[in-house]
């Protein structure tokens, strides 16, 4: 239908649709724009498309908050949670766009109403698949992990991290008893582990540490590994990489470790200024294999200063390693266009969460 940039055609119609599906099924590989009105027709809809033209249709979302054709509070009027357990992708995809503006268009006055807007949107989700309920299915199990995690860790709300922390006795000792009982879902055991360590973690950093250095069960090994990594206290920080320099950890965990304390706002100055100073000896651990991969160290940050300080960072030292200089490119790229979004809808998410008033549900799901 479309063989230039651009083309009109004439909709074999008698009367004017309601609503266009402008990429049916999600087959072409583009995006589309709609009037913020078009785009709440065709969620009305949502109920009667298939799973990839929702998924077409979030990805155009994306696409139009991105550039500023939806303003923060047209593209939040648009989110809803889907019903369906096997639609988890579909929830994935809001939790990504609602990730992106946690992490770097708002700040602490906007972070209460932000978690309580997070909370409500995925209510009916959370109603059925309340932690320690009912036996939940893989992909339910992988639906309230994603949930639990943007929830508890990135949003930090405090009904679900006080829901993780009446589960976190269970999960620790099943992570550090032998003859633990099993839990529900292993799944959740670095969201809950991390939590614990947060909000009570002077009596369990410890043992933390002395079962990652000793423990052979891999998935267990992992979500001790993630769960301290993740956490914002400085000064587990300043232990983790003590021991990242005595070779406690393996050299295909370090690089994920430092991109977990670079992911918290709380300890990612702290992390870069390390990684400076100790990159020579980074480099040694994890081999001129690995170093290539150096500077995605760099990649959270979101100004275009930041982007300037990291190519001037890694550009001499990574000519050297395997895929150094385009790694470097990609992350420099991505670190500028996160200002360029920034710099559009910074003021327009601000505005929006400052202006929620703090019981407001989110806005009801059309699905």
């Amino acid at each position: 239908m479309f063989t230039q940039k651009e083309a009109s055609f004439t909709l074999e119609e008698r009367e004017c649709p309601r609503f266009v599906v402008p990429n049916s099924d999600g087959v072409g590989y583009y995006y589309f724009k709609q009037s913020a009105a078009s785009l709440a027709e065709l969620e009305k809809e949502f109920r009667n498309l298939t799973t990839a033209d929702k998924f077409s249709f979030f990805n155009s979302i994306d696409a139009m908050f991105f550039d500023a054709t939806l303003s923060t509070k047209e593209t939040m009027s648009l989110l809803s949670p889907i019903h369906r357990i096997d639609e988890r992708v579909l929830v994935g995809k809001q939790l990504d766009l609602l990730g992106f503006i946690r992490l770097h268009l708002l700040d602490k006055e906007q972070a209460t109403r932000f978690a309580q807007f997070s909370r409500n949107l995925f209510s009916p989700f959370l109603k059925k698949l309340e932690l320690g309920g009912k036996v939940l299915t893989e992909n339910e199990k992988l639906l309230q992990r994603d949930l639990y995690r943007f929830l508890g860790i990135i949003a930090k709300e405090d009904i679900s991290r006080r829901e993780l922390m009446q589960n976190a006795p269970r999960y620790f000792d099943n992570a550090f008893n032998p003859n633990g009982a099993p839990v529900e879902n292993p799944d959740l055991s670095s969201t809950i582990l991390q939590v614990l360590l947060e909000e009570d973690g002077n009596d369990h950093f410890p043992s933390f540490m002395k079962n990652i250095l000793s423990t052979r069960d891999p998935q267990l090994r992992r979500s001790l590994v993630d769960a301290i990594s993740s956490t914002n206290k400085s000064s587990y920080v300043d232990e983790i990489q003590k021991q990242i320099l005595s070779s406690s950890f393996r050299r295909n965990e370090v690089i994920p470790i430092l991109l977990n304390q670079m992911d918290n706002s709380d300890t990612r100055e702290l992390t870069w200024n390390w990684v400076l100073e100790h990159m020579e000896d980074i480099s040694q651990i994890i081999t001129e294999k690995g170093s290539g991969s150096l500077p995605y160290i760099g990649q959270k940050f979101c100004s275009h200063e930041w982007a300037k300080k990291v190519r001037n960072a890694f550009q001499d030292k990574v000519e050297q390693y395997p895929g150094g200089p385009r790694t470097l490119e990609e992350v420099v790229e991505s670190i500028d266009l996160c200002a360029n979004i920034a710099g559009i809808q910074q003021e327009s998410a601000r505005q929006f969460f400052s202006t929620l008033e703090p019981a407001q549900k989110a806005p009801p799901s059309s699905t």
